[in-house]
């Protein structure tokens, strides 16, 4: 349902986007609390497209609250991945060539943030491999470890 509503809203100008962020906040986070209660569970990995500061900063808030470690990364491609990735994707229905062209856009603006992992020339599980590496040598610099 979530998924529908926001496809209808991007067809719509956006009209209510700002709501609609604010309502996925409450959910992830929600969900965030149920892993958190749950004594199995020893680590998230949030993966979510964050745009807008505002978004991001409430998420880690709500993470900050449980007192869960944060360590956050930007994943990031080149143009032509970005292309080759966008034209193959044949399950997600709003990669339209508008969306693109603003991915495009958007690649200077995720590039230039902090802890960067250029997935250009990765595959999945290696990319996977690269954030669990860099959140223990993070873990462990904190720790005085390394």
């Amino acid at each position: 349902m979530l998924k529908k509503l926001f496809r209808n809203e991007v067809r719509n100008g956006n009209k209510y986007a700002s709501l609609q962020r604010k309502l996925v906040i409450k959910i992830g986070n929600s969900i965030l609390v149920a892993y958190f209660n749950c004594s199995i569970c020893k680590m998230i990995v949030l993966v979510w497209l964050m745009d807008e500061r505002w978004v991001y900063q409430k998420i880690v808030d709500g993470i900050s609250e449980m007192e869960l470690k944060v360590k956050s990364f930007t994943l990031v491609c080149d143009k032509n991945a970005l292309i080759n990735r966008w034209e193959n994707d044949k399950n997600c229905e709003w990669r339209t060539t508008e969306w693109l062209t603003a991915s495009l856009k958007s690649l200077p603006h995720f590039s230039s943030l902090e802890n960067c992992i250029d997935t250009s020339d990765l595959k999945i599980d290696a990319t996977c491999d690269m954030i669990m590496r860099k959140t223990f040598e993070e873990s462990e610099k904190a720790d005085g470890l390394h």
